[in-house]
């Protein structure tokens, strides 16, 4: 997020209301080759005023449903979780693109169908500009972090050295070795 000199506390009580869970209900093939229903979650960020959210792939793969689910909302549902239903006035969206290598989804939701007591509350993300960081500056951070220790790291440069795949996407990855 752009810090503008805002302490990290600021800067969540300032995003906060753009967090959203996903709720995936989705449909997997089994080793056996059955087809077999699926329950997943997970969290994304409103981008956009129209109503696109940055999530994980695998929060999304393989949905049969998807509801996003507004913090305003989960207090109205107190009680009501763990039906294994959806609530109808819990939205729905659908997937509007990903990189299942990067592990990066696009859904969207149809603003028409939040009510406008929560409309009126949810936020677009403040997104900073990672192109004009400069060495020391502070960051916050979210999203996949690998951490390693020597060896991991050793192995990596092995790989690299041989010309060999990594077991992950190192491009535009965090890695932090301990």
């Amino acid at each position: 997020a752009v810090t503008d000199g805002l302490a990290p506390g600021q800067i969540h009580a300032q995003n906060k209301n753009s967090v959203v869970g996903i709720a995936n209900q989705g449909i997997s093939t089994n080793i056996f080759g059955q087809a077999t229903e699926t329950a997943s979650s997970g969290s994304g960020f409103i981008i956009s005023e129209d109503g696109y959210i940055v999530t994980n792939y695998h929060v999304v793969n393989n949905s049969k449903e998807l509801r996003v689910i507004f913090s305003p909302v989960e207090k109205k549902l107190e009680g009501k979780k763990g039906t294994g239903d959806f609530d109808d006035e819990i939205p729905t969206a659908v997937v509007k693109g990903y990189d299942s290598n990067k592990d990066l989804a696009v859904i969207a939701i149809n603003l028409e169908d939040i009510p406008d007591e929560i409309l009126s509350q949810i936020k677009i993300a403040t997104i900073g500009d990672s192109t004009t960081l400069k060495a020391g500056d502070s960051v916050l951070i979210s999203g996949v972090i690998y951490t390693a220790r020597d060896a991991a790291h050793k192995r990596l440069c092995e790989l690299v050295a041989q010309g060999k795949e990594l077991p992950m996407d190192a491009k535009d990855s965090i890695i932090y070795f301990v």
